[in-house]
């Protein structure tokens, strides 16, 4: 212990890196006083430092560290934030995996052109869907940070104010259940484009304002219908709804309205969508369900309501086929995860779906995910973005062999790099992954609304 203490002090008077990174001080104090529990406690619910280090056929030159805080105190975080993505910039200059692959991937994409706006469509196809632009719109605004290259900022803002002012971005307003159900997926990654926007000053106050309005009037009434399902359809509504919720957390003069036309405040529609999330997970909200009998997260963690859309049958006890009830459970269950982060993202560290156990063992998100990984299809590779936040979360070893972060039998060959997703959770790796030896801890967190 002297020896590390006169190193700390010996590195202390080191000249100081960049105040948006870390500086090596830091990262000694957080070393020194990290040996407990990953989210600051004593609860012990992940791999410790050592069990980490254990992971890695050979050491890695970097010690635990902790999350930055964010740069911008303007900007709340989803998924990540700026000052979070400076961090990743700085790992990945350095040639630290997985951040550089991850970086480069997500380069890739934030170099296509975000969609081109077709004339309203009634029916919410994906193809004219302005929505669609999610994951294009996201990466450019990743990009700007991990680069500092004004170009993508400039794209994503005019992408926000076309979303305000251009028709076509519209969900018309007497159609059905396509626009709701793309109301469910797609706006998140948007989302969290403009909530990384904080901090440039081509994104202006009266810009944000435009976007908020538009989500509250024209967004917000189609996702919450799509929370009002028992399954994918309503954890995807419930999560999206949440998020807009908490982007208008500024504006208590805005009221969203649900279909049961009750007006709530932002604070007040953040706390119901949260309710009916954990409700549904605990299987004690049930509305249109297709196996009334044992709803939500069962005890052993298989999701009756999507596995009886496959040859595994509402009961079946482990998934018998990759086929429709496997992609139903990912899809279920990516929402639940996002929503999850959320949480965790507010306040002093909300863990009430994380960590939730419901009613008889039920509703557990762990298990639930464990109920797939664990199967002879594993999670669907193409799907696991929200694989990176629960490892990050958990730190459980079934995940990292999911993820390729350890090798053996039945584990990924090689470490999974996070690109874009159809629908919702979008660059899991840049945004939570980390490397083999580091022990992050908590993200930054604002209150929530």
């Amino acid at each position: 212990m002297i020896i590390l203490l006169f190193i700390f002090f010996s590195l202390a008077s080191v000249s100081s890196v960049s105040a948006q990174s870390p500086s090596i001080k830091d990262l000694l104090l957080s070393w020194l006083t990290s040996i407990q529990d990953r989210n600051g406690d004593s609860k012990v619910n992940s791999l410790d430092f050592a069990s980490l280090l254990s992971l890695s056929p050979t050491p890695t030159p970097s010690g635990p560290t902790s999350t930055p805080i964010p740069i911008s105190g303007n900007s709340r975080g989803y998924v990540t934030t700026p000052g979070e993505l400076l961090y990743v910039k700085q790992k990945a200059a350095s040639g630290v995996e997985p951040y550089k692959s991850a970086k480069d991937t997500v380069i890739s994409y934030a170099n296509n052109s975000l969609r081109t706006f077709n004339a309203p469509d009634a029916q919410c196809s994906r193809q004219n869907d302005y929505w669609y632009n999610s994951y294009t719109i996201e990466a450019k605004a990743i990009a700007y940070w991990l680069t500092g290259d004004t170009n993508y900022a400039t794209q994503v803002v005019a992408g926000l104010r076309d979303a305000t002012a251009h028709p076509a971005s519209r969900l018309p307003s007497g159609n059905g259940d396509q626009c709701n159900l793309n109301a469910a997926w797609y706006p998140p990654g948007v989302v969290i484009a403009a909530d990384l926007m904080e901090g440039y000053s081509g994104w202006s106050a009266s810009d944000k304002q435009a976007f908020q309005n538009y989500l509250a009037n024209s967004v917000y009434p189609f996702a919450a219908a799509s929370g009002r399902n028992s399954n994918n359809w309503g954890t995807g509504g419930d999560m999206s709804s949440a998020y807009i919720a908490d982007y208008l957390w500024n504006r208590s003069d805005l009221r969203l309205t649900t279909l049961d036309n009750t007006p709530r405040s932002p604070a007040q529609a953040y706390e119901f969508h949260a309710q009916r999330q954990i409700g549904r997970i605990n299987g004690t909200y049930i509305y249109n369900s297709a196996c009334p009998l044992d709803p939500g997260i069962r005890a052993d963690g298989g999701l009756s309501e999507e596995l009886e859309r496959g040859s595994t049958g509402c009961y079946g006890t482990t998934l018998l086929a990759c086929d429709a009830s496997w992609t139903y459970s990912i899809t279920s269950l990516e929402s639940v995860i996002m929503h999850a982060e959320l949480l965790w993202r507010r306040g002093s560290g909300d863990r009430r779906i994380y960590d939730n156990v419901g009613p008889n063992g039920k509703g557990q998100l762990k298990k639930a995910i464990l109920f797939v990984v664990n199967s002879s299809c594993d999670w669907k590779d193409s799907h696991k973005h929200s694989l990176e936040l629960t490892f990050r979360y958990y730190r459980d070893t079934d995940t990292a062999c999911s993820l390729g972060v350890t090798s053996g039998s039945g584990c990924r060959s090689g470490r999974y790099i996070g690109d874009h997703c159809g629908s919702m959770m979008h660059y899991g790796t840049i945004s939570h992954g980390f490397a083999v030896g580091e022990n992050p801890g908590p993200p930054p967190r604002v209150p929530a609304p």
